[in-house]
């Protein structure tokens, strides 16, 4: 698993990272439309990098 990493992949890990995926867009989007993007820009800064 260690020496494969890049093409390594379970069922599993493609959850997590739709649900971290899917968690990030969605407080993105709720930070830009609720107006709260121009107060907390670091907050959403950190959700693109």
């Amino acid at each position: 698993m260690l020496s494969n990493m890049h093409s390594f992949s379970t069922p599993v890990c493609y959850l997590l990272v739709s649900v971290s995926a899917g968690y990030f867009l969605q407080d993105a989007g709720d930070i830009i439309f609720s107006g709260h993007a121009l107060g907390s820009w670091e907050f959403l800064l950190h959700h693109f990098l």
